[in-house]
């Protein structure tokens, strides 16, 4: 294991044994302290980043099955035919190739020479594959093999583990690109109480190779399209000019749609030369772990979100302890 490997494994111990030991206030506090370097107020937090981490534990209480069932890549699809209709639904899903309990389940000769293997529970479990006849197939089965442990055990994890139910399968779906056989950029849907109010574009997320960027750009556009001059957990690059989507309403209204059983959810889709592909909901962007710069712009958002309350058992409404 590599130093950085190392560290990162050292600093996830670290927080299963905070996770085991604090209660889930204090727990929250001392990792927003230790990201933030200030102060995490659970009974009136204002901006988005406190927020987000409050929703860590409501999302919880107030939201499991269906994020559960919205989680996986798979489970979705039919979240997503109720709530845009069959028609309009089967139209911005992407072509599914198989689902497979086991990743010795696949047939790799079967697929086609591109494809995107998921493991259907995890977020970033993926191996993108532009070139069937470059693809080390044992070491695929392998780290999914690994991966699909790692996710079988999420729903014990310390932190969202609620969105996991502990049975994650593989899926295989079409490698997408643009017509010059370009990635397209990650298009983000920031939406608010069902309501879509930013747009956070990613560039360069994934390599022609189907690697990993290592040089992510993030260019944050108001609902008027406007590049705003604030750096989202990523630098923006005001060099990269990016148009107006041609199908930009018709992206809003889907969004809408699949936010609004939510207080915060981001929702993912891809422009493929006017044509919708929808990508996956995101309820905890960045483990909510996004600086943003400036500040001010953290306030701002988190005017725009309000938080729901819940109820224990005593009938009665509470809120996050300290």
């Amino acid at each position: 294991m590599s130093s950085d490997g190392a560290l990162k494994e050292f600093l996830r111990f670290g927080k299963r044994c905070a996770f085991k030991v604090l209660p889930e206030g204090a727990y929250l506090k001392l990792l927003y302290r230790i990201r933030f370097g200030r102060r995490l107020d659970l009974r009136n937090p204002q901006a988005f980043s406190e927020k987000i981490y409050c929703l860590k534990s409501i999302n919880g209480k107030l939201f499991a099955p269906l994020m559960q069932r919205c989680y996986d890549k798979v489970d979705v699809r039919g979240y997503i035919l109720e709530k845009l209709g069959e028609t309009r639904g089967e139209e911005i899903l992407n072509e599914l190739y198989g689902v497979y309990d086991s990743p010795e389940d696949i047939d790799f000769d079967e697929l086609p020479d591109a494809f995107v293997l998921k493991v259907t529970q995890s977020s970033g479990f993926n191996i993108i594959c532009p070139d069937k006849a470059k693809l080390d197939r044992e070491d695929a089965v392998r780290r999914l093999a690994q991966w699909q442990r790692v996710s079988a055990n999420a729903v014990n994890s310390f932190e969202e583990g609620y969105v996991y139910n502990g049975n994650p399968k593989i899926c295989c779906e079409k490698f997408l690109s643009l017509e010059d056989g370009s990635i397209p950029p990650d298009v983000r849907i920031y939406c608010f109480n069902g309501e879509p109010k930013l747009f956070v574009c990613d560039f360069e997320t994934t390599k022609i190779d189907g690697t990993h960027g290592t040089d992510i750009k993030r260019n944050v556009y108001d609902m008027d399209w406007n590049l705003l001059e604030v750096d989202f957990g990523r630098p923006r690059d005001a060099s990269i000019k990016m148009a107006r989507p041609a199908v930009f309403e018709e992206m809003v209204d889907i969004a809408r749609k699949l936010s609004a059983d939510f207080p915060f959810v981001r929702v993912d889709l891809y422009d493929l030369s006017g044509k919708i592909v929808f990508g996956e909901l995101t309820w905890i962007p960045m483990g909510g772990n996004c600086i943003v710069d400036p500040a001010s712009f953290d306030v701002e958002l988190g005017s725009w979100l309000e938080l729901p309350g819940y109820f224990g058992e005593t009938g009665k409404r509470e809120e996050l302890g300290d």
